[in-house]
């Protein structure tokens, strides 16, 4: 799995904010970030006729986060970074970010 964005560029420390800046954090880097399945789609339509039959998908990267904290309680943030493409060997890839309070 390579890493996209190091654990401690993430400083925030609620669901939708880490999202936010996940996505930021990939675009300012050059990654392509999509925010629906059809977005891959049109994206990667770019590169392939029968874009459906051909994608491929992966996950990218894994990354826990420390969230708010509650009392003495700690929250973790959970980011799944999953990568589409077509063609393994190329660079024309599409990423989704979906996070989540554990």
């Amino acid at each position: 799995m390579e890493t996209l964005i190091a654990k401690s560029e993430i400083t925030e420390k609620t669901v939708d904010c880490v999202k936010n800046q996940v996505i930021a954090l990939l675009k300012e880097k050059g990654y392509f970030v999509a925010e629906s399945k059809n977005e891959v789609f049109e994206y990667l339509s770019n590169f392939s006729d029968d874009v459906k039959s051909e994608i491929n998908e992966e996950e990218a990267q894994d990354i826990k986060v420390d969230g708010e904290k509650s009392g003495c309680w700690q929250h973790t943030i959970s980011v799944s970074i999953k990568g589409f493409y077509v063609d393994p060997g190329s660079s024309d890839y599409i990423y989704m970010v979906d996070v989540t309070e554990d």
